[in-house]
């Protein structure tokens, strides 16, 4: 104000006019409009993020193209993306289940949550892998760990050897040790491609009980499984009532 105040001319007064125009625009292009788009970026992702409640939850977790989406169709109104190639799920997704808590009693509504795969990385886990992690930690669920053995052997690809048995065992250790405590369960699923009987006896040797075999796509091994499901929900269940 005081430079137009002191100007000479009304030709200096526009000079200095244009200049402060093209100031406040570089100000507005370089500090105000990244965080706009940062906010409506933030607004977005609010309004598509699953929408948590505080009801009992099953994570199924495990190792990238495992089956856990296809499982997540079969047990709940979730429908996450099912492809052949690995890391399909990169974000938690989220379904629903109805489960009685108490014979005769009206079903209670359950969430069950796809998770993205978890790796046995030396260097740790990235930031889709701290997810699963994440919402292990903070949400009040049992864990459903599935397991793949069609995939003996690593390919090239990372996310097939992700999928071999042995580094599998080494993903659902970090995990277990993580949470000892929480209801959890293991399931072999894709049992319509075949089970081999040796690596199905290395999985129940390295978890210490039988494991059982399941199939989204023949439904061999469901129904037993959404019993076990709805028991371990109601086990949350009793926990969220004293919490």
């Amino acid at each position: 104000a005081g430079e137009v105040k002191g100007a000479g001319s009304r030709r200096e007064v526009e000079v200095f006019l244009e200049s402060a125009k093209e100031e406040l625009t570089s100000l507005w292009s370089d500090t105000v409009a990244p965080l706009i788009v940062r906010v409506q970026s933030f607004h977005k992702e609010l309004r598509t993020s699953p929408q948590y409640k505080r009801q009992p939850t099953l994570i199924l977790a495990g190792s990238p193209n495992v089956g856990k989406s296809s499982l997540i169709r079969r047990l709940s109104s979730g429908k996450p993306e099912v492809a052949e190639y690995s890391f399909t799920t990169k974000n938690v997704q989220l379904g629903h289940r109805k489960v009685p808590m108490s014979s005769g009693a009206a079903p209670t509504e359950c969430q069950v949550m796809d998770s993205p795969g978890v790796l046995a990385r030396p260097g740790g886990m990235n930031a889709m892998e701290s997810l699963t992690v994440e919402s292990c930690r903070l949400l009040p669920a049992a864990v459903m760990w599935v397991w793949d053995v069609t995939k003996p052997y690593a390919d090239a690809d990372a996310g097939e050897q992700a999928s071999t048995v042995e580094t599998q065992m080494r993903a659902r250790k970090i995990m277990r040790d993580m949470f000892p405590k929480r209801p959890w369960i293991d399931v072999i699923a894709k049992a319509d491609l075949g089970v081999d009987p040796r690596m199905r006896a290395g999985v129940e040797e390295a978890v210490g009980k039988e494991v059982q075999a399941v199939s989204s796509v023949s439904g061999e091994g469901m129904e037993r499984l959404e019993g076990d499901v709805d028991g371990l929900l109601r086990e949350v269940a009793k926990v969220l009532e004293y919490i």
